[in-house]
């Protein structure tokens, strides 16, 4: 990927794609921008998407510490959402400071570590989040053309 006029260019190397995407990191010989301080999806940008993939983990996984959730994203995404903590854990904190999620300390373990759960708005924020995902993918569907999502597999 090269920057061109102030925004991305595929640079013809799909390792190189995936590797930005699934790290979402500063790579050497690029210049770093505010854009790529989110972690990306091959080009898309996950900002919109990161609070309804933190609350749809915590919904599965009912109670976790940040870490495990990363784990579980990771896991159910067959390795595409491969979040680095510090992308994870300030969301966990502006979602908890906004009453979505709330957290503990666990002293059950060795360790002491903070573990999070959906409140009850968190799940209706979860479920209308849900709404506006089927909607959009709905709407990419019909762009992009039937069988969009088998010729991606």
């Amino acid at each position: 990927m090269r920057e061109r006029s102030g925004r991305w260019e595929d640079s013809g190397s799909a390792r190189e794609v995936v590797a930005t995407a699934r790290y979402g990191r500063f790579r050497p010989g690029r210049h770093l921008t505010i854009a790529e301080s989110i972690p990306s999806l091959l080009g898309m940008d996950l900002r919109g998407h990161l609070d309804l993939m933190l609350l749809s983990g915590l919904r599965d996984l009912d109670t976790a510490h940040g870490y495990a959730l990363i784990a579980n994203l990771r896991d159910r995404s067959d390795g595409v959402f491969d979040l680095p903590e510090g992308t994870v854990y300030p969301a966990l904190h502006r979602l908890e400071r906004d009453g979505l999620i709330a957290s503990e300390w666990d002293t059950s373990a060795p360790r002491r570590r903070r573990v999070y759960h959906l409140t009850p708005t968190g799940a209706a924020a979860l479920s209308a989040k849900r709404g506006e995902w089927q909607v959009f993918a709905r709407g990419m569907q019909a762009l992009m053309g039937p069988g969009i999502a088998e010729g991606m597999a």
